[in-house]
């Protein structure tokens, strides 16, 4: 397993960024302003969790406010108190939010961005596995062995 890291900038354009850098983000090790993207006030993140054959097994999606150029901790709970919610709870606002905003040709770009074809882009979930790791309270190779386990 493998994953990849994507932001949306404030232009709606795709960009991959190193997963060090992400992981520090969430860390608040990393302001904002080290990606060199015009990111607006929000973090709109995608996870690709990948196959060991580079397939993309599932995309998260994850939308987590700036303050200052930084991930603050009441961002990050908010962010992750979305995992807890049930998807038939999906017409609230906040759920509205998060899968709304996002490149029209999201599809698309992931797609040129991966090198993978358009319909290997099947599964798509809300939040991901730094967001997991920190409602777990475990390790991001912890949270790689539980997609290990899943089937397609």
């Amino acid at each position: 397993m493998e994953i990849r890291y994507l932001v949306a900038d404030a232009d709606d354009q795709l960009q991959l960024v190193a997963n060090e850098q992400i992981e520090a983000l969430w860390a608040d090790e990393l302001p904002t302003w080290e990606l060199h993207l015009d990111l607006g006030g929000e973090l709109r993140l995608i996870t690709v969790v990948r196959d060991e054959d580079m397939n993309p097994k599932i995309c998260f999606f994850a939308r987590i406010e700036l303050h200052g150029g930084r991930l603050e901790p009441e961002s990050r709970r908010r962010a992750c108190r979305l995992l807890g919610r049930r998807m038939h709870v999906s017409q609230s606002p906040e759920m509205r939010r998060h899968f709304a905003g996002w490149p029209s040709d999201w599809v698309t770009q992931l797609a040129v961005a991966l090198d993978a074809p358009p319909e290997s882009i099947a599964r798509v979930g809300l939040g991901g596995p730094l967001l997991m790791s920190t409602v777990w309270g475990v390790s991001m190779n912890k949270v790689l062995e539980y997609f290990e386990m899943i089937d397609d």
